[in-house]
């Protein structure tokens, strides 16, 4: 088999890490053989060696370099002892930006178009899966919903380990709206077959996340999907729209919006939802209070005062600690400040710019659509490590997915796009 075929079926086998705790349970040896011999880390390794063999550059390029100068940065301040190396989980929020970075880039300079959208499908494929699963145990223990890090008092909840790596983690229920866009867009061009299967992929996706009660991905999936509906040249309209209901919404009576969360409350079965319903409510009759919070949206205000003094007393550097991780920028600017955030931005936007460069001028629309809402997920609630998979990876990646047509029809969309990527490639390195 040829070195390219076997990173193939070895990305499928990280894509199934990346996206499923299910699969990543299945996925062993140990039953047969006694050891698992398909272990994550060497799994990764195994692909990351690989790639070196067959790829060498892709570990060169300018947003790579970038990537060492932040974990260059990291590794002085961490030695140094400034940085709180228990609490700022700097691999858990980095590793990952290596990783999708890495993959991305292995397929686009490899130029390998129709293995990458195999590659892409399968994850989609996993994503479903993995939806439908957490679907069906958030049914039968919806009491569980908010409880999507993995503790061990999950599993002994559920009662067995299919519910528990069943259960979908913090990451996948906060991240995977972000690929609703280029759903949307895939489904205005498909034809009527693909537009059912896209449609139910899509509600599937909505219902999970859904049913896992986190508000801010439920307003973060209403946001994708509106914005993605709505498309670029009725853009200017939806934002007019919002603003005239956000108008609306800001002269009607206290009394009358607090009365609608309370009675969404009411109708809300999922406890946790409910809750966060009447909090709103009760924060729309009363205002806010940060200093004494007596609810989870005074609670979350009651964070930024806290999180914009820790940044003042060292701008620069930051604090060294973690001061609320449930905010990600605010944080991120107060424990590691301008020295620690401005890399990741760099790092971010160099990627993303090259991503949109490589796309036709129909898609490039939703990948910033999710692009921007991803960032602005980050200061509203927590971005874990991850959920950077998504945005760096799933979403520009699943562009290539227009290869997977028969060569007839895309034989000319591959010649005019690879023409455009060495265009690219001349300009500027990824």
């Amino acid at each position: 088999m040829k070195l390219n075929k076997i990173i193939d079926i070895i990305t499928i086998i990280v894509m199934a890490y990346i996206f499923s705790r299910l699969f990543s349970a299945l996925l062993t040896t140990k039953p047969i053989l006694g050891v698992n011999l398909i272990k994550r880390e060497l799994v990764f390794y195994l692909f990351y060696l690989l790639i070196f063999i067959r790829a060498p550059r892709v570990y060169f390029t300018d947003t790579m370099k970038l990537v060492y100068l932040y974990y260059i940065i990291f590794f002085l301040m961490r030695i140094s002892g400034y940085y709180d190396i228990e609490s700022q989980w700097f691999m858990e929020w980095h590793y990952p930006v290596f990783s999708a970075i890495l993959i991305h880039n292995y397929y686009v300079y490899s130029r390998d178009h129709r293995s990458y959208a195999r590659v892409i499908l399968a994850a989609l494929i996993i994503i479903a899966i993995t939806a439908i699963v957490n679907i069906y145990v958030l049914f039968r223990y919806p009491e569980v919903a908010r409880k999507l890090f993995g503790e061990q008092s999950v599993f002994d909840t559920l009662g067995g380990p299919i519910y528990f790596v069943g259960l979908a983690t913090y990451a996948f229920t906060s991240g995977v709206p972000f690929i609703i866009p280029m759903l949307v867009a895939f489904y205005r061009i498909a034809r009527t077959g693909l537009r059912i299967v896209i449609v139910i992929f899509v509600a599937v996706i909505l219902i999970s996340v859904f049913m896992s009660a986190l508000t801010a991905p439920i307003l973060i999936a209403a946001f994708c999907l509106l914005f993605a509906l709505a498309g670029r040249k009725r853009l200017g309209a939806s934002v007019i729209v919002s603003a005239i209901l956000l108008l609306f919404i800001a002269i009607v009576p206290t009394s009358a919006k607090s009365n609608f969360f309370y009675s969404l409350s009411d109708m809300i079965t999922q406890k946790d939802l409910s809750t966060k319903m009447r909090d709103i409510g009760y924060v729309m009759e009363t205002g806010i209070d940060t200093s004494n919070p007596l609810s989870t949206v005074e609670g979350r205000a009651a964070r930024m005062p806290l999180i914009i003094q820790a940044f003042a007393r060292n701008p620069i550097f930051g604090t060294g600690r973690e001061i609320d991780s449930h905010l990600f920028w605010p944080n991120r600017l107060a424990q590691v400040g301008l020295m620690g955030t401005i890399p990741l931005i760099l790092i971010l936007y160099h990627h993303m710019k090259l991503c949109l460069r490589r796309c036709d001028n129909y898609y490039r629309f939703y990948v910033i659509v999710s692009s921007l809402l991803f960032i602005i997920m980050g200061f509203i609630k927590n971005t874990s490590g991850p959920m950077f998979y998504y945005l760096l990876l799933l979403v520009p990646g699943m562009y290539y997915l227009k290869y997977l047509k028969s060569d007839d029809e895309s034989n000319v969309s591959h010649v005019r796009n690879t023409i455009v990527d060495e265009n690219v490639n001349a300009r500027t390195d990824s």
